[in-house]
């Protein structure tokens, strides 16, 4: 834990337990060259290690805007939306989605992005299952050539009538108001 590399011997060892010295130290390597990503990366730990998710974040974006091609940097962002305070899975998933995208050597997005997609689809509304079990099923007829036009049409019509009356069910679509 901590700040790493070019910092002076005594900040590289921090006790993963002291993380207010951990904030104080990398603060003091932030002002001496605010330009090091590891020092605001070292700053976001830091706040992550005291649970202060808020000021962590704050930390890692810092570090992702000096460091844009570093997946290490998405992935920390990343676990840091997660974060039980936080509770942001769509912004993790940006985050883990560019960590890929920046050559993850480690897999840890992937991973991430597994876990956080397996738990959203264990949280599925039931009413929504039939649906989606509806449209799995159809989508491979509509691959083949042998439908007619006519046929195809009718499907998608079918579907798309089916999604509009569960999503006004569950009052996601709403009638504009009058006025």
């Amino acid at each position: 834990m901590g700040c790493i590399g070019s910092f002076p011997r005594e900040f590289r060892f921090l006790s993963s337990t002291d993380g207010l010295s951990a904030v104080l130290i990398c603060r003091r390597a932030v002002d001496i060259n605010p330009r090091d990503y590891r020092a605001w990366y070292g700053l976001g730990q830091a706040y992550e290690l005291i649970m202060m998710p808020y000021y962590a974040l704050y930390y890692f974006r810092r570090a992702t805007q000096l460091r844009p091609q570093d997946a290490r940097m998405w992935c920390a962002m990343g676990q840091c939306y997660e974060n039980e305070q936080l509770a942001m899975d769509d912004a993790a998933v940006h985050c883990y989605q560019r960590a890929v995208s920046n050559n993850d050597r480690e897999g840890i997005a992937l991973n991430k992005l597994a876990k956080i997609h397996e738990r959203q689809a264990g949280t599925a509304t039931p009413r929504f299952r039939p649906l989606f079990l509806l449209f799995v099923v159809i989508c491979p007829l509509l691959c083949l050539h042998t439908l007619t036009h006519g046929v195809v049409m009718v499907v998608v019509v079918v579907i798309v009538s089916m999604f509009v009356v569960c999503c006004r069910r569950r009052c996601l679509l709403t009638e504009p108001d009058r006025m």
